[in-house]
């Protein structure tokens, strides 16, 4: 009965030391989740707020680049005008003449984007914000891109070979060779025609795609208030 007893008492020590390890062990795991949870709730957050930042500084360049845009359809149309019109050739119209030189890009940046896409974007939780963003840069941005590049090509393959053929530069711009073969030459006409339509449609790019940022940006705010109380 003596041994009984002591073997009893061994066993359920045992059991409690068991108990006890196995607990421990929930407990180490419990932290740990929790640590990695918070970890990951952090890089998510900063992700979202570097993104946020991004996407501002691109409203801001969008902005300003529809304007430059919607300045040289204007300039263009005055320019146009004034050729079709046959009238005189004055110094002013060299910053006129430099209008289809001049720089087409929407210079956006990508480097926040691109930083998430490498760390992989499973670091977004919440599926619906995630796909909106892949919409924004891959579908709004990937349009201006590609818009960008089609552009550029065209520029140096044909614009600025018809530039340089037809003007020398000035301090003031762009000076004519030989003002009265500008006012009959259809191959400068057609150049001209195509960057005033060119800077129409860059600056409704411009506009579409400020609705698109904006929409997104509050979105990532109600995710970023979220994650903050937490």
């Amino acid at each position: 009965m003596l041994s009984e007893k002591k073997f009893s008492k061994y066993l359920i020590y045992a059991i409690g030391e068991i108990v006890l390890v196995v607990i421990g062990i929930l407990i180490a795991l419990q932290i740990n989740n929790w640590n990695e949870n918070r970890k990951s709730g952090f890089k998510e957050l900063t992700a979202l707020k570097e993104l946020r930042i991004e996407l501002i500084n691109n409203k801001q360049m969008l902005n300003k680049r529809s304007e430059i845009f919607k300045e040289k359809n204007r300039d263009g149309k005055y320019l146009q005008q004034h050729l079709e019109k046959k009238l005189p050739y004055n110094d002013s119209l060299q910053r006129y003449f430099f209008i289809p030189m001049s720089n087409y890009s929407f210079l956006l940046s990508y480097s926040t984007f691109e930083n998430l896409k490498n760390q992989g974007f499973s670091t977004i939780g919440n599926n619906e914000l995630r796909n909106r963003i892949l919409k924004l840069y891959d579908g709004n941005f990937g349009l201006l891109k590609d818009q960008e590049n089609k552009f550029a090509n065209l520029y140096s393959n044909s614009i600025q070979p018809i530039g340089f053929k037809y003007f020398k530069e000035t301090g003031k711009g762009f000076e004519p060779n030989e003002y009265r073969e500008l006012l009959t030459s259809n191959e400068y006409s057609n150049v001209l025609s195509y960057m005033v339509r060119t800077a129409e449609v860059f600056a409704s790019f411009c506009q579409n795609s400020i609705v698109e940022i904006d929409e997104v940006l509050i979105d990532i705010n109600s995710e970023i208030e979220k994650k903050s109380e937490k």
